[in-house]
């Protein structure tokens, strides 16, 4: 396969995907338009002081986390909602979210209440 045939499928794949080539959101994913509203929207208190940021859709999650945004498609669990693209992860399981980032570390993360703690 040519270089420039390898790099065209990439491409293709990141579109579909709803990501750009950062793995960031991509406005062109027809499940985040303004046709199709997130099922659920929370913040997260995080143990680390930080917050997170997540939109539930059936086959997305939209994450923002540490100053990054990320959009993770629905992934195989056992239990919970778990969103990965191998590299990032959200689990959330009765009412508590596991992240990971690409660091690798997972951070559990509660829902926060009306007041943000």
């Amino acid at each position: 396969m040519s270089g420039k045939t390898w790099m065209a499928g990439v491409g293709i794949a990141l579109v579909t995907s709803g990501c750009n080539s950062a793995g960031v959101m991509d406005s062109r994913d027809p499940e985040l338009s303004h046709n199709a509203p997130p099922v659920a929207a929370f913040d997260y208190a995080c143990d680390n002081g930080t917050v997170l940021h997540v939109k539930w859709w059936k086959e997305k999650a939209t994450v923002s986390f540490n100053g990054k945004d990320w959009i993770l498609p629905r992934a195989l669990s056992g239990s919970g909602a778990r969103f990965s693209d191998g590299v990032r992860e959200v689990w959330e399981h009765q009412g508590e979210v596991r992240v990971t980032g690409p660091e690798g570390e997972p951070v559990l993360c509660r829902k926060a209440d009306a007041n943000g703690s």
